[in-house]
């Protein structure tokens, strides 16, 4: 079924209500716009009277939806899709799926928001792609309390204070081809027990804080990436966090060090590209790493600082 509809003004706690499947919500380019009321929702796509018979397959385009707490949520709604959605200047977050599978969030505009643009909460399976997020003072993109294989492709990620975050146990998400850079902290954070995630091919440059920061989190696989010109480290590894592999990454003309690791063994950092940083280009303060064929030239303070470290093994740099 497909609904078109010329959306107003509300006061109401939430402006539409989709609680039936097979849905397609056409906004015909209208704007859903709230009055800023504590958990009110501009479009909500869930059945509160049925737990167990959630709506499913609602496609959610072609509207604007501000001014609410959240823009658009999805709460335990699997199979949907959000495209071309403009989720912008809303109280806490512009597009929310909350324990919500196999959503597709695709082709939206997020901007402004108090909290943050995209938030995933305990969600497996959902693809966050193309977006532009952009502005707004917390994260970006937020994968959050043990949500699992999430895709984040492609997406413009500028002037938030983290371009994407994983935390809570957010593990074996992929977080590929986007351009995290222009952030107020840090461009890609993962925290706080986050495993198994894979950060491949993004561009995380110019960041006021660290390009990469990998947090208490184990086994995760950061390759090229083009982490340069980041205010801090280019990449950094801390608190605990051990078996990460760090491969084939640019970390050029960082304020700090290309590479830090500080507090956490057994690590791989292998074959990536550190010059014109202002500090080392790599540095280490931990046990059992392994630092082999990459090349460490030209930085302000040297190649390659250990301190504090034993049983490194360091091989074939430059």
């Amino acid at each position: 079924m497909r609904l078109l509809v010329q959306p107003q003004d509300s006061s109401l706690s939430s402006c539409v209500n989709i609680t039936v499947s097979d849905i397609t919500f056409d906004g015909q380019g209208n704007t859903v716009d709230g009055v800023d009321g504590a958990g009110t929702e501009g479009i909500n796509v869930t059945n509160p009277s049925s737990p167990l018979g959630q709506p499913s397959n609602v496609t959610v385009r072609n509207v604007t939806a501000t001014n609410w707490s959240f823009g658009v949520d999805y709460d335990r709604s699997d199979n949907g899709n959000v495209t071309e959605v403009n989720a912008s200047s809303n109280e806490a977050l512009g597009i929310r799926l909350q324990a919500s599978d196999n959503v597709g969030v695709i082709g939206n505009f997020v901007s402004g928001n108090t909290n943050a643009g995209i938030f995933v909460l305990g969600g497996n399976g959902n693809n966050v792609s193309s977006n532009n997020v952009s502005g707004n003072p917390n994260e970006g993109i937020s994968v959050s309390q043990n949500s699992f294989d999430n895709d984040i492709v492609a997406n413009e990620l500028t002037d938030n204070n983290a371009g994407i975050s994983l935390s809570s146990a957010a593990s074996s998400n992929n977080i590929t081809r986007n351009n995290a850079s222009a952030n107020g902290d840090v461009g890609i954070v993962i925290q706080a027990v986050s495993n198994n995630n894979s950060v491949l091919d993004n561009k995380v440059i110019g960041n006021t804080g660290a390009g990469i920061t990998i947090s208490d989190s184990i086994g995760n696989n950061v390759t090229s990436n083009n982490a340069s010109a980041n205010t801090d480290y280019g990449i950094r590894l801390r608190s605990s966090s051990t078996n990460n592999d760090v491969t084939e990454n640019d970390a050029l003309s960082n304020g700090e060090d290309g590479i830090l690791v500080t507090g956490s063994n057994d690590n791989d950092v292998l074959r990536n590209t550190l010059s014109f940083n202002t500090d080392q280009g790599i540095q280490i303060n931990a046990n059992r790493t392994d630092i082999i064929d990459n090349n460490a030239t030209q930085n302000n303070n040297g190649g390659i600082f250990l301190f504090d470290s034993g049983n490194n093994d360091v091989v074939d740099n430059n």
